[in-house]
């Protein structure tokens, strides 16, 4: 049975998915650390630096839109031949898996910010997201992150039969890398409200990333690539270190990228990521990403006051 505030599917259940999902709440976490402790964090000098990439640790939801397209694409892949009306199947278990802790999300914050019964509506519907340049429909804080997948989710089965193949999923990702370019320059163009980076993060701009785990999905699936990757997870681990650490500062394309040959690493038989991905507690993490993610934006900055006024006690 799925933990509580879990994502994770029961009945398909690969332990470095969970592990992949820990590494992407954490990063999360040690992004919106660095935004409410930033200029104090770390000293001036020779380590400002690892403070930029405190910043870029939000990327982890990108790896998030990876994850969740290539386990609902192994998932769903079946599915789709063996149950008898898997469309509506599709969708009610979305909606069980993802609205129950939405809901009480968005009544909390709600709360917390006075929200009127139109902002609620609009969050609890997931229609938010097309105002939330108007911050005060922007209920629940990172709910940017969930309309992107939800507005994918709404177009899922319908890719699930007709990306069938490696070729088709590579046409696809190049179709959404363009989409993405696209949407930015022609949103810009056209003077689209950027409050709020509305056009950063609206689903049009985020959607290659779920393409990348559709191609991962294939990708893996295909034996003579499979074969000849599956015992490199040493050199694997080390290009994706490399890669991350070149490529995190330089938007969510390029992360992405740098994501995607971690997952590879994570998914071969040996080497620090697939040993890391594996172990138990990251994997605890993993399985409570969803309700983590959605109610630490409560919790950190009491966490951070906490801290700080007992720091000068304890220096």
């Amino acid at each position: 049975m799925s933990a509580p505030g879990s994502v994770v599917e029961k009945e398909f259940h690969l332990p470095y998915i969970d592990g992949l999902r820990g590494i992407a709440i954490l990063l999360v976490l040690v992004a919106h650390t660095w935004a409410e402790t930033g200029a104090k964090a770390l000293p001036s000098g020779g380590l400002t630096w690892l403070g930029s990439y405190g910043g870029f640790a939000s990327r982890g939801v990108e790896l998030f839109f990876i994850l969740s397209a290539f386990t609902l694409f192994a998932s769903g892949s079946r599915r789709i031949q063996s149950e008898p009306r898997p469309v509506y199947s599709f969708y009610i278990r979305r909606l069980f898996r993802i609205f129950p802790l939405w809901w009480l999300a968005t009544l909390f914050y709600g709360w917390q910010k006075g929200a009127g019964a139109a902002e609620l509506l609009l969050s609890a519907t997931m229609l938010f997201g097309f105002f939330r340049d108007v911050p005060r429909f922007d209920v629940v804080p990172g709910g940017w992150s969930l309309f992107v997948e939800e507005s994918f989710y709404g177009f899922m089965p319908l890719v699930l039969r007709k990306i069938n193949d490696l070729r088709k999923a590579v046409i696809f990702l190049a179709a959404t890398w363009l989409l993405s370019y696209a949407w930015s320059f022609g949103a810009r163009a056209l003077d689209v409200p950027n409050k709020q980076g509305f056009i950063i993060y609206f689903p049009l701009s985020h959607w290659l990333c779920f393409a990348i785990g559709i191609l991962l999905f294939h990708f893996l699936r295909t034996e003579r690539y499979s074969a000849a990757l599956r015992n490199r997870g040493w050199l694997l681990s080390v290009a994706a270190g490399a890669l991350l650490v070149a490529l995190l500062p330089h938007g969510h394309r390029a992360s992405s990228a740098a994501f995607a040959l971690l997952f590879i690493a994570a998914w071969a038989e040996n080497g620090p990521v697939a040993y890391v991905t594996r172990s138990g507690w990251l994997m605890q993490f993993g399985k409570a990403c969803y309700s983590i993610y959605l109610f630490h934006f409560a919790l950190l900055p009491m966490v951070c006051r906490l801290h700080w006024s007992f720091a000068p006690t304890l220096a």
